[in-house]
């Protein structure tokens, strides 16, 4: 009876205990795709394109975007965020990219009808974007700040991908 009670409490203990639900929120839903931007310029670099892939992983409890970006002089950025989301809409995330160690950007934000906002910082540079998705259409503000030993450097920009 002791063995069959010990049993039955382990399996029921690791049924509680098993991954939450895939996520699910209509602006995740939204943004998952394949992403490709208009050629825009940024910090003296011209005719840059990004090929963006969005996708939910690991039991659906993340979204990733791995971004593939060239510019005309032939320079090439990679980068993979990850994103997650709570029950009342608030974010977390991190970046990972070519900078290594030193790239690793924490977001915090929000996630409501169409748009995401986020916050990043790491130690050399801070971001606000908004992100506002329309059908096929996705539309990155991004403000940025670069600290730089000469001095801070700011930068706007907006970045328009369309849907493959």
């Amino acid at each position: 009876l002791v063995v069959s009670l010990f049993t039955f409490a382990s399996v029921s203990i690791a049924q509680e205990m098993g991954p939450p639900k895939p996520i699910e929120n209509k602006t995740f839903e939204m943004a998952l795709g394949e992403w490709v931007s208009v050629p825009y310029s940024m910090m003296g670099t011209n005719n840059i394109v990004d090929k963006s892939k969005i996708y939910m992983q690991h039991n659906g409890q993340f979204m990733v975007v791995e971004v593939d970006a060239k510019g005309e002089s032939g320079d090439n950025y990679t980068g993979t965020i990850y994103v997650t989301i709570d029950n009342n809409g608030g974010l977390k995330g991190w970046s990972f990219d070519t900078w290594g160690y030193s790239g690793i950007m924490n977001y915090t934000g929000t996630a409501n009808d169409n748009v995401i906002s986020l916050v990043g910082t790491n130690d050399w540079v801070s971001e606000t974007r908004v992100i506002t998705i329309d059908g096929n259409k996705m539309t990155h503000n991004v403000d940025f700040t670069l600290k730089l030993p000469t001095g801070d450097m700011n930068e706007k920009l907006e970045v328009v991908y369309n849907k493959k």
